[in-house]
Order: C-alpha cells, then sequence, then structure tokens
C-alpha cells in the first residue's frame, strides 16, 4: 500500500530537473563512498563553500582548490606556473591553456572558481554591509522508530544554520541543533536547544589573513599531530593520498565533539612564511569515577536523552594551545606543527584490552614537521610526529602524475601503540592514529576519454590489540573500480573489493589470530533515456568468510531522475531491495537527502526501502526541501520524514 502511494504521488506531482545540481552531488559522492565517514558534514559544507565563494585563481587561494577530487597538486603547480609567465588570467576560460587542463575538468571546476584583477581584502565601514550574502536552514526530522520511553524528549530532530559572509571578507554563522529523544526547553534542556555552535570569521588585510572567534576546525600537514577537519582517506579517488593540507574553517557541523572553541588565526609574517596560532577552551563530555577522582570515558555521541547521557554533559573541560609556521613556495611547503593538550581532570587508565595504550593523564603535547615537494611529476610530501611520552608516527609516500592520464601513489606509515593525539586524523585502516603499520599503492589510468581505472592495493600489521582484535595480526585490501562510458547515453561503472583482516571468534579469549574475508562486487549504470529522462541503477553482491561463517548478502536498486512540468520542482525516486544473511554480511549505501544532508544507510537482514527527494523554490530567496522514506522488513515497517526550509539572499 505504502509503495503505491509514492508512485502514485510521483507519477502525479511530476518530476523536475535535478541535473544542475548533478555535477556538484557527484564530486561530494565521490568523497563520502569510503569507509572514512566520520566528517561528511564537514566536507559537504566545505564543498558547498567553494561553490558559494569560488576560489579567485588570481590569488593565493588556489591552493583550497586540492579538497576536491579532480584536482591533483601538478594542476595548482600548472596554475600557478602560468601565472607567473603570463600574468593575471582574464577569464576562467584561460586555464584551457594550461597543461593538463580539459575541457572535461574544466567544465567541473567553473563550479568552484572565479577570476578578479584587483582584489582589496581591507574592510571598510561603507562596504562591510553591502553585497553580503545570507542563508538561513531550518530542518527537521523524525522516523516512526525512533521513540523510546527511557528518553526525555520527543522523537524528532531540530537543527538550525545561519550564514552571512562578504566574499572573503567576513563571515558569520551558527547552528543550534536538538537531537532525537532530547528535552526542548523542558527538564534538562530549558535552554531549548542542546547544542549550540558560532563563529565569526574576518579577513582584515594581507597581514591578518584570517582571525576565527567561538567555534573552528583545523587541520595541519598530514594530520598526525592536528587533524580534527579533513584528512586522507582510502576511496575510488585512489591517488588522492597525501593531497589534505592546512586548512581551518568556522564550524558548521552538528557534530559535538571534533572542533575547538576560542581564536584562531593566520598571519602572513613574510613573502612566503605564514604562522598559525589556535586558543580552545571548552567543556567536553566525560563518565567520572567519582572513587578514583579521574574521568573513566569520553563519550562522544553528542547524546543527552538518558540520565546517564545528562550527567555526563560537560563535566570535564579541555584547553588546547598550538601554533603552525609554514613556509609555502611554489614548489616546496614545509611546516612545524606544536599542539598542546590540558584537561582539567585527569584521564584513567581504561579496563578495556584495547584501550589500555591510550592516553592517561591530564596533559599532552605533540610536535610534528610536515613537507610537500612538487618537482615535474613528483610530489613528495609526508610528516613525522611526536607525543609527550616520546612515541612517534610517521607517515610519507611519493605521487607521480605522467603526462599519458597516469597517475601512481606510493606511500608508508608507521604509528606506534602508545603514540597519543586526541585530534590526530593520519591516512590509515583504523580511526585510532596509533598501532599501525602499513604501505599503500594506489593507480589511476585514463586509457582514453572517459574509460577510467582506479586501483588500490593496502597491506598493514597490527602489533598489538585493537577492537575485536584481542592479539593484533596482519591485513590488506584491495580495490579495483573501472568506468566506461559505453555511449554518450549510458555509461556503466564497475567495482570490485577484497577486504582480509584480523577478527577475533566471538566468545573465544586464546592467543590464536583469526581473519575475516569480505568480497564485495558492485555494477552501476546510468541511462540517459530521454534528454530530460535518466535513471541509475545498481547491483552489488557481499560475501563475509569468517572461521566457519560463510555468510552472503546482495541490494539492488534503481533511481529515477527527470525534468518534466515546473522548473521550481525538483524530485528524485529511488527504490531498493535487499537480502543478507545477517548483520556480519551487511551492505552500506549512499543516499540522497535534502540539500547539505547526505547519509550512509546499512542495510541487513531482508526487506526494501524507497523515498522520495522533492524541493519546491518560491522565488528567488526560499526553497522547501523534503525527504518521505518508507523502510519494510520481517521485523517491522519505519517510516522517515525530513523537512528543509531554506532562505537564501
Amino acid at each position: 500500500m505504502h509503495k503505491l502511494f509514492l508512485i502514485l504521488v510521483f507519477i502525479l506531482i511530476g518530476l523536475e530537473d535535478i541535473f544542475a545540481q548533478e555535477n556538484i552531488d557527484e564530486i561530494i559522492l565521490k568523497y563520502l563512498e569510503t569507509s572514512n565517514i566520520d566528517n561528511s558534514e564537514v566536507l559537504v559544507d566545505k564543498i558547498y563553500d567553494l561553490k558559494e565563494n569560488p576560489v579567485d585563481i588570481n590569488s593565493n587561494d588556489v591552493y583550497l582548490l586540492e579538497i576536491l577530487p579532480f584536482i591533483k597538486p601538478n594542476d595548482i603547480k600548472r596554475i600557478l606556473e602560468y601565472r607567473n609567465r603570463y600574468g593575471n588570467y582574464i577569464s576562467i576560460e584561460n586555464l584551457i591553456l594550461v597543461e593538463g587542463f580539459t575541457n572535461k575538468k574544466l567544465k567541473k571546476l567553473k563550479y568552484f572558481i572565479c577570476v578578479s584583477n584587483s582584489i582589496k581584502n581591507e574592510i571598510s565601514n561603507e562596504s562591510l554591509l553591502k553585497n553580503t550574502h545570507h542563508q538561513l536552514f531550518i530542518r527537521t526530522s523524525t522516523n516512526s522508530k525512533s521513540k523510546n520511553d527511557r528518553y526525555e524528549g520527543n522523537n524528532w530532530r531540530y537543527l538550525v544554520k545561519y550564514k552571512v559572509y562578504k566574499n572573503s571578507r567576513y563571515t558569520l554563522g551558527f547552528v543550534m541543533e536538538k537531537d532525537p529523544g532530547e528535552a526542548f526547553f523542558a527538564k534538562h534542556q530549558k535552554k531549548g536547544f542542546d547544542y549550540y555552535s558560532g563563529f565569526l570569521k574576518l579577513s582584515l588585510n594581507k597581514f591578518i589573513e584570517k582571525i576565527y572567534i567561538g567555534d573552528y576546525n583545523v587541520s595541519w600537514g598530514q594530520g598526525l599531530v592536528l587533524g580534527n577537519s579533513f584528512s586522507s582517506f582510502k576511496s575510488k579517488q585512489t591517488t588522492d593520498i597525501g593531497i589534505g593540507y592546512n586548512k581551518e574553517h568556522g564550524n558548521t557541523s552538528s557534530n559535538e565533539n571534533r572542533f575547538f572553541r576560542g581564536i584562531y588565526t593566520k598571519l602572513n609574517l613574510f613573502k612566503n612564511i605564514s604562522l598559525r596560532a589556535l586558543y580552545s577552551k571548552r567543556p567536553i563530555d566525560a563518565k567520572v569515577d567519582i572513587k578514583n577522582k579521574g574521568i573513566k570515558s569520553l563519550p562522544n555521541t553528542g547524546y543527552h536523552r538518558t540520565d546517564n547521557e545528562i550527567y555526563s554533559k560537560d563535566v570535564s573541560t579541555e584547553n588546547n594551545y598550538g601554533t603552525n609556521i609554514q613556509y609555502n613556495g611554489m614548489y616546496l611547503q614545509i611546516g612545524c606543527n606544536y599542539l598542546y593538550s590540558n584537561y582539567d581532570i585527569k584521564i584513567l587508565p581504561s579496563s578495556y584490552y584495547w584501550k589500555k595504550a591510550e592516553f592517561v593523564g591530564k596533559t599532552n603535547m605533540n610536535f610534528g614537521i610536515d613537507y610537500r615537494l612538487n618537482i615535474s611529476n613528483f610530489f613528495i610530501y609526508g610528516e613525522h610526529a611526536m607525543s609527550k611520552n616520546k612515541c612517534y608516527a610517521h607517515f610519507m609516500g611519493i605521487n607521480y602524475y605522467s603526462s599519458n592520464n597516469l597517475s601512481l601513489s606510493l606511500s608508508g606509515r608507521k604509528y606506534d601503540n602508545n603514540y597519543h593525539s586526541k585530534y590526530a586524523n593520519g591516512f590509515g585502516e583504523i580511526r585510532r592514529t596509533a598501532n599501525e603499520e602499513g604501505v599503500y599503492l594506489g593507480i589511476e589510468y585514463d586509457i582514453f576519454e572517459g574509460l577510467k581505472i582506479n586501483s588500490y592495493f593496502d597491506i598493514f600489521r597490527f602489533k598489538y590489540p585493537n577492537y575485536r582484535m584481542r592479539n593484533g595480526g596482519n591485513g590488506n585490501e584491495e580495490l579495483l573500480n573501472i568506468a566506461y562510458p559505453y555511449s554518450k547515453t549510458v555509461n556503466f561503472d564497475l567495482k570490485f573489493k577484497r577486504e582480509v583482516k584480523p577478527l577475533d571468534k566471538a566468545g573465544v579469549k586464546n592467543t590464536q589470530i583469526y581473519k575475516m574475508e569480505k568480497f564485495s562486487y558492485q555494477f552501476s549504470g546510468d541511462f540517459n533515456i530521454y534528454e530530460n529522462l535518466k535513471l541509475c541503477s545498481r547491483f552489488e553482491y557481499l560475501t563475509f568468510k569468517h572461521v566457519n561463517i560463510d555468510n552472503k548478502g546482495m541490494l539492488m536498486y534503481l533511481d529515477i531522475k527527470s525534468n518534466f512540468f515546473n522548473s521550481r520542482f525538483k524530485s528524485y525516486l529511488r527504490f531498493c531491495y535487499y537480502k543478507t544473511d545477517n548483520y556480519s554480511s551487511r551492505i552500506y549505501e549512499y543516499e540522497h537527502d535534502v540539500l547539505y544532508a547526505f547519509s550512509f544507510k546499512s542495510f541487513y537482514g531482508e526487506g526494501n526501502r524507497m523515498y522520495l527527494n522533492m524541493s519546491y523554490k518560491l522565488g528567488k530567496q526560499i526553497t522547501l526541501y523534503s525527504k518521505i522514506a518508507y523502510s519494510h522488513k520481517q521485523v517491522g515497517d519505519n517510516i522517515e520524514f525530513t523537512f528543509q526550509f531554506r532562505y537564501k539572499l
């Protein structure tokens, strides 16, 4: 009945052109289709920020483009070389004259760049409020299964985001959120939202390039000392390793843990030398052991729904001080990174075997040196860091970009078991930048226009216990992705992935090392039926083997995109069916959502899911978004609803 209802709604209201956003959505998808999805909201916001505030290719902000998956360090170098040789760019179309820039790449890049022959960063009273841009989001969502009698509040989520900006001169923003189950203007939340965050960014002049006041995110080097904003990770973009570098931005995420609160600045001391400095002091959630007078754990869910979650809110205070000094030449960048962290309550040793080596005490310090060298077709990078206890983390690599569309990436990592840095986010197999050694090889080859092969091989070892790896062990992971344009209207994508990792046998505590092996086969196709009708489909088959377990799973879906009727209305419809033996053979799938919201769902058991995204533009400033999703499983049905209001001026 629910299926029939959604189909009738789809037919009656018609469909609209969603292709205007398609290129940007595909760029975001390339980042989100990865095992590391912790910072997906930050990445989405940053890419949309680039669209709203394009980078001037005649300025020194060209390095900001490195976040885009189709831009390599070699491309940045060539943009700068061409500008130094022939002068400023007159239009963005001039980039077609730069070596390596094709019409296809320029077509994607045009959303994120602009050209201005004269740039004035100084703020004047007359121009401060002229030509400003405002953006307000109000989002609410719920589902029929989130209600719990133990929770203080209702099962609705409320989210409010506001941002006002004037190009690169200043930005003001704030975020307010209430999670499902949290009280709202009642009980323990008499002030309304459970989470408040805000920031002000100023760009005063060439010397004081940036100042952030309030909440912000920062990444330095390769993320071994500080990487709470962005980091490199394994994905279908197999040669993007080592590209992520110094980045900072105001906090626009609803993640209540990975941000700093205080003041941050970037100063340009000399022509190629800059200084970054941060100070942060903010309350953090903690579960305190009163008897031993210390913190036994640091919850990071951000939920405050039950008595235990509420009593752990803002129990402790965390202080951070940090500096980064960087030399930034066209071919060579070198940085020195320092971070000091302090807690007002001592963190106690954990009783869990996989946390025995984690940080204990009240203070920690990290120091690191990072570098990037761009010579001819080679890009060399790395970072070497040390924590207060004199344990080390090393990451280094080299990328090669040939003139015949071949790219190679080779990197190695070695993180000591007792290396401590809460905000580290180095490249690796596990979230914790510690207890890991590995070698990674990535290959990317455009055989001819459109036909592209991406592949990587990663071998790694854990010398000491990790979560569900009581005795450590080694493993490996391989990926092969082939994108093939069968014709102008049909595109195919084939992906194969194999993972072998140590994994404990349930209920067994001994010295034997067990391994699990997972195979994933994925086939995707895009079909442009007519000029205004597009179908996208995917089929995935997965096997999971561990000791005597041999589980299987499959998932398939069909997306329908079209552009009939009124151009103010947009919609997106998906039908999905899945069947897996159990949770171990679960399949993750990316889902479109309302603007600025993207999600991954895990599917296990047997069932089907469908959802309909819609948006309607009321004039130039106001757009309404909604998502209706219906899931059917043997254990019961679930209905989800999201509504979003966007005001942009």
